[in-house]
């Protein structure tokens, strides 16, 4: 470099990166930035069997990428690991690895006792609206 010449360095910008999203916050996490060096993309599993979504976190999707020996050994998947709360996540997550498709069109149904009682609310309803309408009812 010759004497006297200006020499140009960038420096990164550095930026705060949270440990986890909270609600419905966009904001660059921890798993944002993992996956995008992967280039996976943001995906939404299947949590329950009633159709309620979860984001694809690094914590789900590490079981099937860092496997120790006792892992291996043991009867169940390494992947799938002892069920537990997080069975049908990590099996939509592994679903999601091999065909690319996540949950994200998925609505989640209502419980069945919720459906019930509205259903039981209704019938009375149209009774009342009945006796109103015509009197007590003839026996």
């Amino acid at each position: 470099m010759l004497l006297g010449a200006k020499r140009s360095l960038r420096v990164p910008v550095c930026k705060a990166i949270a440990y986890r999203r909270h609600g419905k916050s966009k904001a660059d996490d921890v798993t944002s930035v993992l996956f995008s060096f992967a280039d996976i993309k943001e995906a939404m599993l299947r949590k329950d069997n009633d159709g309620k979504v979860q984001r694809l976190t690094i914590r789900t999707f590490l079981p099937t990428i860092i496997v120790d020996e006792v892992s291996v050994m043991e009867e169940q998947s390494p992947v799938l690991g002892r069920g537990g709360f997080d069975e049908t996540a990590r099996k939509r997550m592994f679903a999601y690895m091999l065909s690319g498709k996540d949950a994200s069109s998925v609505v989640a149904s209502e419980k069945k006792a919720i459906i019930t009682a509205r259903l039981n609310a209704q019938v009375v309803s149209i009774e009342r609206l009945a006796q109103r309408s015509c009197g007590p009812p003839r026996r």
